[in-house]
């Protein structure tokens, strides 16, 4: 693929299908051409998380010629919330080696200019075709070091985060990749990454090759750093103290006998207490290591049907409070192959959730099914609760999010749980799914692979 080819492709995906980070703050720049002026626009669009400040190119038609804004613009618009983002390429009287040169000049402009790397890539993603000058000043190594034929540009990452990157990168030809790591500059410092990359396929459908947007987010990274610290160190001093009350409530649970009814409340309040603070901070410091990547799985065979008793028998005064019935449906012979301390974690916090968001007097089934097809076992949490709107299921699996009714529900939560699942069911090479309808209730199914017995 020509250079020009290159800017071409480059500029309709940036058009259309990239989310480019702070490109253009504040500018507006219109340069007379022979053939037509660009100008360059800026705008922002506050996200629930983040500020993106997205450019669009917009090639205004000279002599005369009136402004062009075709379907793309809106349809664009309404896509992507609102983002302003639009190229439109020269007149018709260019022909088009014209265009492509004009294209080549406009591309350049923006590459040369912004602070992010755009970059093309084989269609394995690793062999890279082209990346602008933005490279040398993140990386601090020339743009040589990627066009040596023996490298790709994952030799350029941290070689503690390289096995990692190759993989994601591996798995995204036929997807887009997002992806966060580091790199040692020429100079010896260590700078944090963002990259986003994305399939281009020509009009068969043929795959030919990634483009897509490096960031420096260093600053941002170690400030992130610093508080997934700060939280686990929180919750780790938390745990002593938690771990005495929970002796001491065990302890007068088993002496209740001249206990007053008001007494014996209270001490089912302290536990059921107890268990939600064991649940929160263990939810801190789960986020926390899932946040700093210092989670590995130790997998072993699990009996299915022991570990939901044990959970249920956790959640039981919980549950009794609410004068839920709650049931098991599980083979007696059901064994997965994973960690079961993460499993335990999935699980609890679906169950936890299930108690939670379920009014009294209600349902809440724990089931394990095994499938022979597919030598898999779907370990099921279902409730009759208040359920998920469908506005909010989109967001359901990201840290920190509460449904509306939620929190209508239960001021208490943290928001962590559900992150927490998916990230672990990640981690264990699992599945999560789930269907619910509001009012109606909720059911979340975990896909593990059967262990050998």
């Amino acid at each position: 693929m020509n250079n020009k080819k290159i800017t071409r492709r480059m500029l309709r995906l940036l058009s259309m299908k990239i989310s480019i980070t702070t490109v253009v703050v504040a500018v507006s720049t219109t340069v007379a051409l022979f053939g037509g002026h660009i100008v360059i626009v800026s705008a922002q669009l506050e996200d629930r998380t983040t500020l993106f400040t997205v450019a669009g190119l917009l090639i205004v038609l000279s002599w005369g010629a009136a402004w062009i804004i075709p379907k793309l613009l809106s349809e664009s618009l309404e896509e992507h919330s609102g983002i302003l983002r639009a190229l439109l390429i020269g007149n018709d009287d260019r022909n088009g080696e014209d265009n492509e040169d004009y294209d080549s000049q406009t591309f350049r402009h923006l590459a040369e200019n912004v602070n992010e790397v755009f970059w093309v890539a084989d269609q394995t993603g690793k062999k890279m075709q082209y990346a602008s000058p933005a490279f040398e000043k993140i990386w601090g190594k020339s743009l040589e070091v990627l066009e040596e034929q023996d490298k790709n540009w994952i030799d350029t990452i941290h070689i503690n985060d390289q096995e990692n990157v190759s993989a994601v990168v591996a798995k995204s030809t036929n997807d887009s990749f997002d992806i966060e790591f580091r790199i040692i500059r020429a100079d010896g410092v260590v700078r944090w990454i963002r990259n986003r990359g994305f399939p281009v396929r020509n009009d068969k459908g043929k795959l030919t090759s990634m483009v897509g947007i490096a960031e420096d987010i260093t600053e941002s990274k170690v400030v992130e750093l610093a508080k997934t610290e700060f939280v686990s160190l929180a919750s780790h001093q938390l745990r002593t103290p938690l771990s005495t009350l929970k002796w001491a409530i065990e302890v007068l649970s088993e002496s209740t006998t001249n206990f007053s009814d008001t007494q014996k409340r209270l001490l089912d309040n302290a536990q059921a207490a107890m268990v939600r603070m064991g649940e929160t901070i263990n939810a801190m410091l789960t986020a926390s290591r899932i946040q700093s990547q210092q989670i590995s799985m130790q997998a072993k065979n699990v009996d299915v049907k022991k570990m939901l008793n044990k959970i249920l028998q956790t959640y039981k005064i919980q549950s009794d409070k609410k004068s839920h019935t709650v049931k098991i449906e599980c083979p007696d012979e059901c064994f997965v192959y994973t960690d079961e301390n993460m499993l335990t974690e999935i699980i609890s916090n679906l169950l936890s959730n299930a108690i939670h968001y379920t009014q009294d007097k209600g349902a809440i089934t724990l089931s394990a099914k095994e499938n022979k097809e597919t030598d898999t076992v779907t370990i099921g949490v279902s409730d009759n609760g208040i359920g998920i709107p469908k506005e909010d299921q989109s967001m359901l699996f990201s840290k920190l999010f509460r449904g509306k009714n939620a929190m209508l529900m239960d001021t208490n939560g943290t928001g962590l749980g559900l992150y927490v699942s998916k990230s672990l069911t990640d981690v264990i090479g699992g599945k999560i799914s789930f269907k619910s309808e509001e009012n109606k209730g909720t059911s979340f199914d975990i896909e593990l692979p059967i262990s050998e017995r």
